[in-house]
């Protein structure tokens, strides 16, 4: 077998149920801060090179959990980390594709602590500088003070008056030449955002953000200063309206991705995003809370829906798996959030095998 740092491939000798100790010092690269995995076999493959593998980042808590994906993703040092509230949604949403273009991952805090798992990460990555998301309300100047202790650069906040101008302040931080897409969803609500934040640092874009009843003003000011010529509006007429909809059609060619719910919706931004078979790595998370999928956006990679408490793999969600065709699949969050029973699923989906850190 042979182990790079975030990459596996297994050429299964035995049979089904046999379980491989990484601990042996012939593998090398183990992946960051996690002792030695353990791969147990889930398909018969006697003599045959099996590439596919399915594996979970899970920490104690939320804030472990994105601290873990970090640590999985960007060795360190980094330019930047942005850190947002892992209390609420809104500023982490659209933080998401922001920390993507400058290169770094994006941890969560409480409104007035600095969780463990987040400082630990913070002194590992080294970052260069960083970007605190939302105002004092939601991130507390005390956190922010506290931050300067992790880095040897500056700690900028980026806020606006409320959520839609936050992430209009982050699109003009991390888009200041402009952009000729933006991606669209509702400030209120969070399932959209979630895909969409990945599928918009994907492709370059920023995330801004809309009410009901139309579009805030400083998301038009965005718009235009931004000079899109296509805006992707994310979710179906209940999460954004036909009226703010068809008042967006001033800024740019409105195309809106979406489907019955939020996991076909899922299905749909991949599939805008995503139109080839990627071949490398997919994530699953929730649908039904938001804190554990929050942290992927900046690893510009599928992010697939599911109903996590489930204990079968929707069909459209198995199907997108299927045409995304990874060779790793990362299910975010512990069994709480994602059932055991759609990993097991997936892992026989694949015909893959399982990393158990």
């Amino acid at each position: 077998s042979t182990n790079t740092l975030y990459e596996y491939q297994v050429y299964a000798i035995n049979t089904v149920g046999d379980t491989w100790d990484y601990s042996d010092p012939a593998f090398n690269n183990l992946p960051p801060g996690g002792g030695f995995p353990t791969i147990t076999v889930e398909s018969e493959a006697v003599g045959t090179a099996v590439t596919k593998v399915v594996e979970r980042i899970a920490g104690a808590d939320r804030y472990a959990t994105a601290a873990a994906l970090s640590r999985s993703e960007f060795p360190g040092p980094v330019p930047v980390v942005f850190v947002a509230s892992g209390l609420n949604f809104p500023d982490a949403l659209a933080g998401g594709p922001a920390a993507a273009v400058e290169g770094g991952p994006l941890l969560l805090v409480g409104d007035n602590t600095i969780p463990a798992a987040t400082a630990l990460e913070l002194t590992r990555l080294q970052p260069a500088e960083i970007v605190v998301l939302g105002g004092n309300s939601v991130v507390s100047p005390q956190v922010a003070s506290t931050l300067e202790n992790y880095t040897t650069g500056a700690v900028t906040r980026v806020a606006g008056g409320d959520r839609y101008a936050t992430a209009a302040a982050l699109s003009l931080r991390a888009f200041p030449d402009g952009a000729t897409t933006a991606y669209v969803a509702s400030g209120l609500t969070f399932p959209d955002s979630l895909s969409g934040g990945a599928a918009a640092a994907a492709t370059g874009a920023p995330l801004l953000l809309v009410g009901n009843g139309g579009v805030p003003a400083a998301t038009a000011n965005e718009l235009t200063r931004l000079g899109v010529t296509t805006i992707k509006v994310l979710g179906g007429p209940v999460a954004v309206s036909e009226v703010t909809a068809t008042a967006l059609g001033n800024y740019g060619t409105v195309q809106r991705i979406f489907g019955p719910d939020r996991y076909a919706t899922s299905v749909a931004i991949n599939q805008d995003a995503f139109p080839d078979n990627t071949g490398g790595t997919v994530y699953l998370a929730t649908g039904l809370n938001f804190p554990d999928a929050l942290a992927v956006a900046p690893t510009a990679r599928p992010l697939v829906l599911v109903p996590g408490t489930s204990t079968a793999l929707p069909v459209g969600a198995a199907a997108e798996i299927e045409r995304l065709n990874p060779a790793r699949v990362v299910i975010m969050g512990g069994t709480v959030a994602v059932s055991a029973e759609i990993e097991q699923a997936v892992r026989t989906l694949l015909g893959a095998v399982v990393i158990t850190p």
